[in-house]
């Protein structure tokens, strides 16, 4: 019968503490991970339901103030006062996303009036777009009359032969 020695159970003991240290450390960075993955699953799903309520119902607007921007101010100041206790994180997460809705808007509205911008083809109002609902250009092109090309935007006689020549 083989003896285990007091120098082999010390080895094995340390070697025990090592792993239990290791495994505490993965642990906690999987933790973290994780917290930042809920972090951007809550943000992402915010900005997405802005979009889905911006692109359903146009620019909502209460007291003058763009929907997405007064639910993300609201939100943050609901987190600072503490409403939602130990899930403030959350609440300043989805708030987060809604001010990135609304900030994301803004910049396609601004750079949509710089020089050299493509003609926008989207049906959105965006904040900071001063051309007004003339710009618009409906989702469903009037002119494609349905079928496989029904919501594609036709093409001018312009771009046609522009297109032609190119080959």
């Amino acid at each position: 019968m083989a003896q285990v020695t007091k120098g082999q159970l010390d080895k094995l003991k340390q070697s025990a503490m090592k792993m239990a240290t290791r495994a505490k450390g993965l642990q906690e960075r999987a933790e973290e991970a994780m917290g930042h993955v809920v972090q951007t699953v809550e943000i992402g799903v915010a900005a997405f339901a802005a979009g889905m309520i911006e692109g359903r119902f146009g620019g909502v607007e209460v007291v003058g103030v763009p929907v997405d921007l007064g639910l993300g101010v609201v939100g943050h100041v609901l987190g600072f006062v503490g409403l939602a206790g130990k899930h403030s994180a959350h609440v300043h997460n989805f708030s987060d996303g809604f001010i990135a809705s609304y900030l994301m808007r803004l910049g396609a509205g601004i750079g949509s009036r710089m020089e050299g911008a493509p003609q926008r083809r989207t049906g959105l109002d965006l904040p900071g777009d001063t051309e007004g609902p003339s710009t618009r250009i409906p989702a469903q092109s009037q002119s494609t009359g349905g079928g496989a090309a029904a919501g594609a935007q036709g093409f001018t006689d312009k771009e046609v032969a522009r297109m032609v020549n190119q080959r």
